[in-house]
This record gives C-alpha cells, sequence and structure tokens, in this order.
C-alpha cells in the first residue's frame, strides 16, 4: 500500500488549440477598403491571407506566390495579426480553478494556449514590446485521485481545429503527434499521467551533470528568455531554415537577444522552404 498521499499530485496537463478559422471578415473587409483593391485584387488578397493564416512547413507551395501586394516578408504576422478573428472558447474544468486562456504564436500561426505557464513568452505582444524579462508565472494547477472525475471541457469553438497536448512549461511543436476535430463534432480525449520524482538535491547538479535543463535556464536559447525542450528544437528548426533557404517563417520571433535575427521569408524563402519540407 502507497501510504504517501502527497506523491499521487498530478500536474493537470497543457493544450494548445489552433483554429483554422483565423481571420476576421469584417477586419480583412475594412482592410481592402483601406488599401483600396480593385476586384481583381482583392479576391487575389482574401485568398492570400487566408491561406497565409494558416500556413505552415507543410502548405508553404500551396500559397498562391503571383503578387506581393506591398507587403514584405516581416510584415506577415503584424498584419494577421492585426486581421486576426477573436477566439474564444469557454473552458470549464472538474476543478475550482480556472484555466488560463492565452493567446500564443506558434508553426502553426496565431493559437490559444489553455494551462500554460510560459504562453506568455509565445505572444505577439510580448514579442512586440522586445521584452526579455521572466513573467508571473502561476502555481502549476495540481490534481488528486481524490478530487473525484477531473476533465478539462472546452466548448463554443465555433471553427474547427487542431490540438496539442503538452506540459504547463512545454510549448506546441509542429513534428509532435496533434490531432484534428471537426466544427460541431464532440470529442472526448483521456490522458494517463506519468510522473517522474527525483531528489531535491538534483537542483545542486550541473547541467552537464543532470543532463537536462530547468525552466529559468534559458540562456542556451536566443529567441526565448526560458527553456523547454520544445522551444529548442524550435530553434534547431530555425537554424536550419536560415541554413538551407537563408530566411526563416514569420511565425517566429523576429528578434532575438542582443538585437540578433535571421531574415524574414518572402515568397522565394517560403517557396524553398516548402520544397524542402520534408528534411
Amino acid at each position: 500500500m502507497d501510504r504517501n498521499m502527497y506523491f499521487w499530485n498530478t500536474s493537470f496537463p497543457s493544450l494548445t488549440i489552433c483554429s483554422h478559422r483565423r481571420i476576421d471578415e469584417d477586419k480583412l473587409a475594412d482592410y481592402i477598403r483601406l488599401r483600396r483593391f480593385d476586384e481583381d485584387d482583392a479576391e487575389q488578397f482574401r485568398e492570400f491571407i487566408m491561406l497565409l493564416a494558416n500556413v505552415s512547413y507543410t502548405s508553404f507551395l500551396d500559397l498562391p506566390m503571383y503578387k506581393t501586394f506591398g507587403i514584405a516578408g516581416y510584415e506577415y504576422m503584424e498584419l494577421l495579426y492585426n486581421l486576426s478573428w477573436s477566439f474564444q472558447p469557454q473552458v470549464n474544468s472538474g476543478t475550482s480553478s480556472v484555466l488560463s486562456v492565452q493567446p500564443t504564436i506558434t508553426e502553426m500561426g496565431l493559437c490559444l494556449a489553455v494551462n500554460s505557464r510560459i504562453a506568455v513568452y509565445n505572444s505577439f505582444e510580448y514579442w512586440q514590446t522586445r521584452r526579455w524579462e521572466r513573467e508571473h508565472e502561476p502555481a502549476p494547477l495540481v490534481v488528486h485521485p481524490l478530487d473525484g472525475e477531473v476533465y478539462g471541457q472546452l466548448i463554443k469553438l465555433e471553427s474547427s481545429y487542431e490540438v496539442f497536448f503538452h506540459g504547463s512549461m512545454e510549448a506546441a511543436e509542429i513534428s509532435k503527434r496533434h490531432y484534428s476535430f471537426l466544427e460541431s463534432y464532440y470529442t472526448t480525449v483521456e490522458l494517463l499521467a506519468l510522473e517522474i520524482l527525483t531528489s531535491r538535491n538534483a537542483r545542486e547538479l550541473s547541467i552537464s551533470q543532470r543532463q537536462c535543463r530547468f525552466t529559468h535556464e534559458g540562456d542556451l536559447l536566443m529567441f526565448s528568455p526560458v527553456y523547454s525542450y520544445n522551444l529548442c528544437r524550435i530553434e534547431c528548426r530555425m537554424k536550419f531554415a536560415f541554413k538551407i533557404c537563408g530566411c526563416v517563417p514569420h511565425f517566429y520571433r523576429p528578434i532575438g537577444k542582443g538585437n540578433f535575427r535571421y531574415r524574414i521569408c518572402d515568397f522565394e524563402g517560403m517557396r524553398c522552404l516548402g520544397q524542402r519540407s520534408g528534411k
């Protein structure tokens, strides 16, 4: 019999939701009027921006690349943010705690993170203000078998969407398994938790001794103030994209520590990445 009930506590998982509907039609119509596009340009721009809002490594070649509309690659993310649809699902849980919902930028574009403690570091506002300081990170939501049935329920999604499941101190990463859900479908996903414990003395070991990093040890990364395994993989992908195509996609943080930056891809860069997406 395991009598140490404190070891039964389990951190509640986090998830990142990426709606397939990204653009607000009213904002888009206002922008088209502001730019005074003719009928043909308006239709072509509408097609372009809808695809750009959902583009990722596997779909760069789907973009219509015959007209730039006078918009440079480094302007894409700000434009997408300004035209974005306000996606605010309602979140319920079987606990007394409230699950936070925060906007975050992923390799699939603008998404929402639920119960995340580090999503703020990948938010558009955090990037735009060129901040690097640590934010207040809420205590992890912990659940216990004696709490009864514990669940997280999302309603009012109003669109088909993709979901990534991960820990509250992790970020969504494109190579990880994710799930697609259709609009108006009710789906139940059950997760099995596995928790690994170690001695508190492990904190005293050096990084090379313990072979892992804590969240606050983000000095290795150029584009994040905090460390996670997935954030490290994302930066490796940025380096590889720049190595083979000379640029990185617009959905990455544009300016790193010490004002370091990669060139943001234009059409030619995205075509190059699309042709090499399987590498």
